[in-house]
């Protein structure tokens, strides 16, 4: 018996056919097999950068120019062997590639090599890059003090954390492990402690009571959600159990109703694979406990649930099912009075992971986030939800994956990136539709955290810096239209 390989595009993949010859000399032949992927060994990434922070360090790189069929994996190795890092598949490899490593001493010299593999073995090792992290007091020019005491603040809006003005003027940040007390005042950070259960990306929502709700979240050893429920009492400072949601979920949207309610809609079960879920609840603080709310009209999480002036509520946008796709473009707005719901329209772009945000005159404004797992979305989109009727801002300019805020009738600060990650901050002007950039922050990030203080200012929170979670904090002053990192 004898193997022939037969070509279907150049040499990288092959089809098999294999053939024997019978007693009588008659060759028989089997059929095709489907398409087999050849690899070779890739070549060397390139470009590699490294910048310090404070014991950590933030590298980038750009793929070797021969992929060898396709990557599987980046290997990132400290001092030759120190420590090893893997950046796996589930991100798209053949863009190069970005880490944050984390736990490194400051005052010692690191030597950091980066290989790419796929199944023909390791390509060549990239020029090795040198990092000493960041040992002064103060932060070096241009470079940022990461804030958070806990060093466990994972400040990616869309995935869950949140930023909440208490009554007595301080922030309370909720967000991987642990929460965070701001002081606009001192403007310093204080630990809050850990939350209770464990687990991350908590959604938060601050009662009527001055209380604040803490609920679900992620996510025990093999990817479940959490159904634990606490109410935390900033003025004594602890937490107390509340009752558990009737269906552990994560990645849902929260909002506070007229009458004290909390209405939750959406999310999913566990992390990988995804299973989202259309579910909405209602939980009574004065009760303390669960009713069932109507379904959405489709599973989602990845969205907003905005209060409009008549109680009731828009669910817009998000992601139903698997993975990253699809965007969901329907619009349904959720009345509590009569617990039904309706789809009133669709956005002209679907996104999730955007904001969007009532005004006075009860428009609201549905800006940034990402229209698809291949990029975000600079589209301004304005609902007038008593007509039911969607306009696109023409001609708005504004920075894709971004965050805003109202700052007064007709204007938006709003946050984001443009190509090549540069930062871009300005005022959106919703009655012409005019983007007027001002110095941007200091950090480059998608979907920041906005927080508005009581003396006006707003706190920036955080944000993804290529696609990793950032601990800092910046204060924007409106008077002065200028940023300053938090010390």
């Amino acid at each position: 018996m004898y193997t022939r390989l037969f070509s279907k595009d150049c040499n990288s993949v092959r089809t098999i056919v294999s053939s024997s010859m019978t007693e009588g000399g008659a060759h028989v032949s089997s059929a095709p097999s489907e398409p087999v992927a050849i690899f070779t060994p890739p070549g060397g990434v390139r470009a590699v950068t490294i910048t310090p922070f404070r014991n950590a360090a933030q590298l980038r790189w750009l793929p070797p120019l021969n992929s060898g069929g396709g990557l599987d994996r980046y290997d990132i190795v400290l001092n030759e062997g120190d420590r090893v890092i893997t950046i796996d598949s589930r991100g798209d490899l053949s863009s190069g590639g970005f880490a944050t490593i984390e736990g490194l001493e400051n005052g010692r010299e690191y030597r950091v090599a980066i290989t790419a593999w796929n199944p023909a073995g390791a390509g060549s090792v990239a020029d090795t890059a040198v990092v000493e992290p960041v040992t002064a007091v103060d932060p070096l020019p241009g470079e940022p003090l990461r804030f958070t005491p806990s060093d466990a603040y994972l400040s990616v809006g869309a995935i869950g954390s949140e930023a909440l003005l208490l009554d007595d003027g301080r922030v309370l940040v909720a967000g991987y492990v642990a929460f965070d007390l701001f002081d606009p005042v001192a403007e310093r950070f204080s630990d809050g402690g850990s939350l209770p259960g464990g687990g991350r990306s908590h959604s938060a929502v601050l009662l009527g009571n001055g209380r604040v709700l803490l609920i679900g979240g992620c996510c025990s050893e093999d990817g479940e959600a959490f159904a634990r429920v606490d109410i935390y009492d900033p003025t004594l400072g602890r937490f107390e159990p509340a009752f558990p949601l009737p269906r552990p979920s994560l990645g849902f949207s929260s909002t506070l109703l007229p009458d004290g309610r909390v209405l939750i809609t959406g999310g999913r079960l566990r992390t990988q694979p995804f299973v989202r879920i259309a579910d909405t609840y209602y939980f009574d603080p004065a009760g303390g406990g669960w009713t069932r709310g109507p379904d959405l009209s489709v599973p989602r999480d990845g969205h907003t649930a905005t209060l409009l002036p008549d109680g009731r509520v828009l669910v817009a946008g998000g992601v139903n099912r698997p993975a990253l796709e699809p965007v969901v473009p329907d619009l349904e707005i959720l009345d509590p009075a009569s617990n039904s719901v309706a789809i009133v329209g669709a956005l002209d772009q679907a996104r999730r992971f955007h904001a969007a945000i009532p005004l006075a005159n009860g428009t609201i404004v549905i800006i940034g986030g990402t229209g698809s797992a291949q990029g975000s979305t600079d589209e301004v989109e304005l609902l007038d939800p008593v007509s039911q009727t969607l306009t696109m801002l023409p001609d708005s300019d504004s920075p894709p994956a971004a965050s805003a805020i109202v700052l007064d009738g007709s204007r938006l600060f709003a946050v984001g990136l443009r190509a090549g990650n540069r930062p871009v901050a300005g005022i959106l002007e919703l009655g012409t539709g005019t983007f007027e950039e001002i110095d941007p922050p200091q950090i480059p990030v998608w979907f920041p955290l906005f927080t508005r203080l009581a003396d006006g200012r707003i706190l920036v929170l955080g944000g993804a810096s290529f696609n990793v979670a950032q601990g800092f904090a910046e204060i924007y002053d409106p008077l002065s239209g200028e940023f300053h990192l938090v010390r």
